[in-house]
């Protein structure tokens, strides 16, 4: 929904769990081939699911999630996970093969504090955790005082983007105006990431 991808054909999260559940080798051309793609980026979701609310939860095997994020990175240069900010098998499965964690935080107190519970949990899986901090500021909170208090490298600060929620409701991919902040952060962020990967490569 957030891409507005919802009428793009290929494999969701359902399709995907219910024909390979028990498998521990996904290979890429059958699953990351067939997901929905926008332009370069294909993308694996959920979808809507039963109206009437009839849908029976059904959770991927930890050997299924590792199948499935081995055969996405050998096809593809980035693999972005959603990563819920509570515990659980799921969450810590994709950390574990996570080599950069973004922490998403508001900039306000209670929001920060929150936060600071999850920071540890990330520290315990990924070695390199940053922070975005998401305007607006309402009191003044500065994003800098925000990365002192959690004690994570601030990666970046979003300011608040008139007409983002509108576009989301439409149907629009946030982001998807050029010159918007949270485009002009994605796009650095992301040269950062496969820059940086592409030295460690070429040290080891």
């Amino acid at each position: 929904m957030a891409l507005g991808a919802e009428d793009v054909p290929g494999l969701r999260w359902p399709d995907v769990i219910g024909e390979r559940g028990a498998s521990t080798t996904v290979p890429a051309g059958t699953v990351v081939e067939s997901l929905p793609r926008l332009g370069s980026v294909s993308v694996l979701s959920w979808d809507r699911g039963d109206p009437h609310g009839n849908d029976r939860p059904v959770r991927a095997s930890d050997d299924f999630l590792l199948a499935l994020l081995s055969a996405a990175t050998r096809g593809r240069d980035l693999v972005v996970a959603d990563v819920p900010r509570t515990p659980g098998p799921a969450a810590e499965c994709l950390l574990a093969a996570t080599t950069v964690a973004l922490l998403v935080v508001p900039a306000d107190v209670r929001a920060c504090a929150a936060a600071g519970r999850t920071v540890a949990w990330l520290r315990d899986h990924v070695d390199d955790v940053q922070l975005l901090v998401r305007g607006p500021a309402p009191g003044g909170l500065a994003p800098d005082a925000i990365s002192d208090a959690l004690g994570l490298p601030l990666a970046g600060w979003i300011r608040a983007e008139p007409g983002l929620a509108a576009a989301y409701e439409r149907g629009d991919a946030p982001g998807g105006a050029a010159r918007s902040p949270l485009a002009r952060f994605c796009r650095d962020f992301v040269e950062d990431v496969l820059h940086a990967r592409s030295v460690a490569r070429r040290a080891s």
